[in-house]
């Protein structure tokens, strides 16, 4: 089956997520969630309290999370969206528990001939910045330079290699900005990465 959008927008799907990642949201720790910190506490101490349980719901996560890949990589679809990075996870618990699925899964992405995606929101980037480039994605969306995050463009793209597409936000504040601080803020942005 194929589709035809046009110029009409783009066309991508929610793949896979990392288990660990998805176990975090059933717990009701995802962003904008009404208690994410109480959600967050329990999700962190179930993991040690009742490690063998944990276990178990992981690994139910992950033979669900294969059988959306294996429907990926047969579709049509040619962009796929993995996961976030919304900063919840610190870079350690990313490292040992995120970064293997990544490095599972976006080689498979890569030769089905599809495009990788990940969506990093997150307004601590600065301390994901090598590890998003470990993901081997293709396309960083979500990206929020200062003054939302704490990342800029130009350090984004030494962390990240000049092959990754990288979809910025404009940022929140600089919304309110007038008409013409906000042309400088955008020319400034895009004048500050050497691979555009």
């Amino acid at each position: 089956v194929s589709f035809e959008i046009g110029g009409d927008g783009v066309v991508r799907c929610q793949g896979p997520r990392p288990p660990y990642e998805v176990s975090l949201a059933l717990y009701g720790g995802y962003h904008g969630a009404v208690q994410q910190w109480q959600a967050l506490v329990r999700w962190a101490a179930e993991q040690t309290r009742f490690a063998e349980g944990f276990a178990r719901l992981l690994a139910a996560i992950e033979g669900q999370e294969e059988r959306q890949l294996a429907a990926v990589l047969s579709s049509p679809v040619w962009w796929v969206s993995l996961g976030q990075n919304d900063g919840v996870l610190g870079p350690l618990r990313r490292r040992e528990h995120v970064l293997p699925f990544y490095q599972r899964v976006t080689p498979q992405l890569h030769a089905a001939g599809k495009i990788a995606s990940l969506h990093a929101h997150a307004v601590n980037l600065r301390s994901f910045g090598g590890l998003i480039a470990e993901t081997g994605v293709d396309l960083v969306e979500g990206f929020t330079p200062p003054p939302g995050g704490d990342l800029s463009l130009a350090e984004a793209r030494q962390a990240w290699g000049g092959q990754v597409v990288i979809w910025v936000n404009l940022p929140d504040a600089v919304v309110w900005w007038p008409r013409e601080d906000i042309r400088r803020y955008v020319l400034d942005l895009v004048a500050s990465d050497p691979h555009p």
